[in-house]
């Protein structure tokens, strides 16, 4: 993606404001999903790191496919800092509905990490495609929903001014209209190619 650059700014700190984003959405998405229900006596004390668990995991499985891949197979260097596999994951992690199952979305993060490294996928569009069949799969399975236990427990009549503020439904951390475009201008402040982050 080097090519994709304007000015004289290295991948590795195009990446680092990437994860300072995922971080914010992920610390957000961990109090509203996780926090906030726990104290309701909704779910259990290690479910309110779910969230955490797989952003984890979408930024960890990739990394490590892509240096066994690279190690083992290639016989070459594994340039992490110019990877963006990863934060590609993540950011379809955030916007998935919190209810997929832990185990499921390893497996299917595996499986698309490989098929990109053997079909040498290097867009966009195929981070969009990977979300759409993730969506796909849940609603063959009859698990796509955005609602939390906590919103299937009570009666909802969210406003629109609701999901600036981020008490709507949504996905894993992209109902917080408000933090999302405080995010969308750290993305805006660096000179990687614009067109991919309103893609992503």
């Amino acid at each position: 993606m080097s090519n994709y650059l304007k000015l004289k700014l290295s991948n590795f700190k195009i990446i680092s404001i990437y994860y300072i984003v995922i971080s914010l959405l992920t610390m957000y998405a961990t109090y509203k999903n996780g926090i906030i229900i726990y104290q309701k006596h909704l779910i259990g004390f290690f479910e309110i790191f779910k969230p955490l668990i797989l952003v984890i995991i979408s930024i960890s499985i990739p990394y490590l496919i892509n240096y066994i891949y690279h190690k083992y197979i290639l016989k070459e260097k594994y340039s992490y800092k110019e990877d963006y596999t990863p934060i590609f994951m993540a950011l379809i992690t955030l916007s998935l509905p919190l209810n997929i199952n832990i185990l499921l979305f390893t497996v299917l993060v595996i499986l698309f990490s490989v098929i990109k490294l053997f079909y040498n996928v290097d867009q966009l569009n195929y981070y969009n495609i990977i979300k759409l069949l993730i969506i796909l799969l849940l609603i063959i399975i009859g698990k796509y929903t955005y609602l939390t236990i906590y919103d299937t427990n009570i009666e909802t009549n969210f406003s629109t001014f609701d999901m600036f503020l981020g008490k709507s439904i949504g996905g894993i951390a992209t109902t917080n209209i408000l933090l999302l475009i405080i995010c969308y201008i750290i993305m805006l402040l660096n000179s990687a190619y614009k067109k991919d982050i309103p893609i992503t």
